[in-house]
């Protein structure tokens, strides 16, 4: 497969419609005259529309994807956690193809190593060839209020030496492209995946507590708020969720170390500027899925080591809410319903 480099302007927060993707009668239409199909498509016969819609469906909550199904349309709209856009969009076949259907997947907006990964998923998945299984059992909640940080990884440390410093001139940019850029730049420098666990570490605390000519975590806590592009809605999104990311590897690394709202002022700043949005997240859990599977990291890691969040999130009324991603997540998105699953393990055991 050869998949188109040419990128389109992003569109604001996807919006989930529906849990499952259901074809509306006499949506299938053939391919329109002189329309390149991508080479992202597949042709699949011995399955009705209905069918594979079904499949592509479970394949997108599997890989935690979050859709939105078109109700007039036979197309449906997909966002990845890494933030890739893309359209899933099925054809009814003619002439020697008119006894299938036609899948193709179309790129929209942005772009990452699992994207090629996740339409071969799909187009599979469209194919009826099964897909790899999930684990969806809680770990034991000893796991979960660990002290150590259990590395799986046993990659070199990459040289992040300068990495900690250069996005603080990118991410004050008022150039947009430039503060993602920097922002992106923060996200990989508190990957374990990506510049391993020392350095992730390292750069998490750098983040989260040393001082710098800007306060990185109210400049996330900022970001995710909104209003740093007022004319462009999707660049305010894109921001959000960069900075929602940035923030969840940031806590998970240091819960597991019992390294942060060591000081009364840095576990006020938790309890008061940053569970909040973490549960206003969580709330809205039906529309935005991806983000609420980020909130739910968060969520996780502060419950998991500071025992004045669990009293505070249980005064929230935050259980029914759990509860309710969970489900969200069992019919549209994984990786909420499994995040979710150990906040609420962790609530009914504080």
């Amino acid at each position: 497969m050869i998949f188109n480099s040419s990128t389109k302007k992003a569109s604001p927060a996807l919006k989930v419609t529906s849990a499952a993707w259901k074809i509306p009668q006499g949506s299938i239409k053939p391919v329109p005259d002189f329309y390149p199909l991508e080479q992202s498509s597949v042709f699949v016969e011995g399955s009705t529309p209905s069918e594979i819609a079904v499949r592509i469906s479970d394949c997108l909550r599997r890989r935690s994807i979050a859709a939105s199904y078109g109700e007039v349309k036979a197309k449906a709209k997909c966002k990845t956690m890494d933030g890739v856009e893309f359209r899933v969009r099925m054809y009814s076949g003619r002439a020697e193809y008119s006894h299938g259907v036609i899948v193709e997947v179309q790129r929209r907006n942005g772009w990452s190593a699992m994207y090629q990964q996740d339409v071969f998923a799909i187009l599979e998945a469209a194919e009826g060839v099964k897909g790899e299984s999930f684990d969806m059992s809680i770990p034991p909640i000893d796991d979960l209020m660990s002290d150590s940080f259990d590395d799986p990884f046993d990659y070199p440390e990459a040289d992040t030496s300068g990495a900690e410093s250069m996005p603080l001139s990118l991410i004050q940019s008022r150039n947009f492209d430039t503060k993602m850029a920097g922002m992106e730049i923060l996200g990989a420098v508190t990957d374990v995946e990506k510049v391993g666990l020392k350095k992730a570490r390292k750069n998490a605390s750098k983040i989260f507590h040393e001082s710098n000519e800007i306060n990185l975590r109210n400049m996330m806590v900022g970001l995710i708020e909104g209003g740093e592009c007022r004319d462009d809605e999707s660049i305010d999104s894109m921001l959000h969720d960069l900075a929602l990311k940035v923030l969840s590897n940031c806590l998970e690394l240091l819960a597991k170390e019992r390294n942060f709202g060591v000081s009364v002022q840095e576990e006020s700043w938790l309890i008061n500027e940053l569970l909040p949005i973490v549960m206003g997240e969580l709330r809205v859990a039906k529309d935005t899925p991806n983000e609420a599977f980020l909130a739910a990291k968060c969520l996780k890691s502060l419950l998991s080591s500071n025992p004045k969040v669990n009293a505070l999130v249980s005064n929230n009324d935050m259980l029914p809410v759990l509860s309710k991603a969970m489900d969200i997540g069992s019919s549209t998105h994984y990786g909420l319903q499994h995040e979710a699953s150990q906040c609420v393990a962790l609530l009914q055991c504080s």
